[in-house]
């Protein structure tokens, strides 16, 4: 996982998506697995995303300055994000 390009996203900002409704049986099976692998391994991908994020903004280690996103601009404008919402007739 790219946690180095980790983008923050509101809660409002999340849209739903139906996996079971994908038509795509391969790409419905690639979702279901990587699924699986995340909620299986929740703890580990929580503790080190927040340690990639800890290390980045903290500026004690270079390298993570330099191969992560500047997660603070990214929070910084992130409520500036505005969803584009679409009328269904």
């Amino acid at each position: 996982m790219g946690f180095n390009n980790m983008i923050p996203v509101r809660r409002h900002q999340i849209i739903d998506f139906d996996i079971l409704a994908e038509p795509d049986e391969q790409y419905k099976a690639l979702l279901l697995k990587q699924l699986a692998y995340c909620e299986k391994n929740y703890q580990i991908i929580l503790a080190r995303a927040k340690k990639t994020y800890e290390k980045a903004v903290s500026g004690k280690n270079l390298f993570y300055g330099k191969v992560c996103c500047d997660f603070k601009r990214l929070e910084a404008n992130c409520d500036r994000y505005k969803v584009k919402q679409t009328i269904s007739d």
